[in-house]
């Protein structure tokens, strides 16, 4: 499978103190990539570097398809199809649902799309309500559907089922299902492994701005340095 985005040797740092240390990693077209790690990690700060919100440091690069896309403005990597979510949701709440898919489906040129994308996202029923009004669960769903409505070749999603409870996150995996179902290439950063495990082709693990290892899920869960200082949290947590 063809590689749609390369990172290699990205680096950054603030105060002296190295957040990402020479990360090198490869995201596949057509799959769904999963980037874990403690608290700290520098998963959000990776992120940034990527979409342009933090300029990495010189000799890191970051190549989109045959572009070198390293500190290129956020806007810019959109228009050329790489979009991403965040940890916080940023929607127009005083706009209605509708409204706000069809605003981030005009500017990418495809305003006639937006009843499709709010029917594949599953916000038909509350497609009327303002933005404001709609449960916390609605709102990360519209964020997606925004994103979907730019007709992404590549989506990033910084946290998606924060704040989801059980059902909004099985809605939120048959979403991120269809978007590679369409042919986008998809990679979230998330801490709830069962989610991860259920949708990830390949996982990569950050600790202290470092690669750790990529594998596969079941490769991932296996594996013992994973399990001291990242998985061990979760089974601690259970007990």
């Amino acid at each position: 499978m063809a590689v749609l985005l390369a990172i290699r040797a990205l680096s950054q740092s603030f105060g002296g103190v190295r957040a990402l240390d020479d990360v090198t990693w490869n995201i596949e077209q057509g799959s769904i990539s999963a980037l874990i790690g403690p608290n700290g990690a520098g998963k959000t700060t990776l992120f940034n570097c990527i979409t342009g919100f933090l300029k990495p440091l010189p000799g890191s690069a970051v190549q989109y398809g045959d572009e070198d896309v390293t500190g290129w403005a956020t806007h810019r990597l959109a228009r050329a199809g790489l979009v991403r979510t965040f940890q916080h949701p940023k929607s127009f709440l005083g706009m209605t649902v509708r409204e706000n898919v069809f605003a981030a489906a005009r500017v990418a040129g495809r305003p006639d799309e937006t009843e499709l994308v709010l029917e594949a996202a599953g916000l038909l029923e509350f497609a009327d309500r303002r933005a404001s009004e709609c449960p916390y669960g609605v709102i990360r769903r519209l964020n997606l559907a925004m994103a979907m409505a730019t007709d992404p070749k590549l989506i990033m999603l910084d946290e998606p089922t924060a704040g989801l409870n059980d059902t909004e996150r099985r809605v939120l995996a048959r979403n991120i299902a269809a978007l590679r179902q369409r042919g986008c290439t998809v990679v979230l950063v998330e801490h709830d492994m069962n989610f991860v495990m259920s949708l990830a082709d390949t996982v990569t693990v950050l600790d202290a701005g470092r690669v750790l290892m990529h594998g596969s899920p079941a490769e991932v869960t296996a594996n013992e340095d994973v399990i001291r200082i990242y998985l061990g949290q979760f089974a601690d947590a259970e007990h």
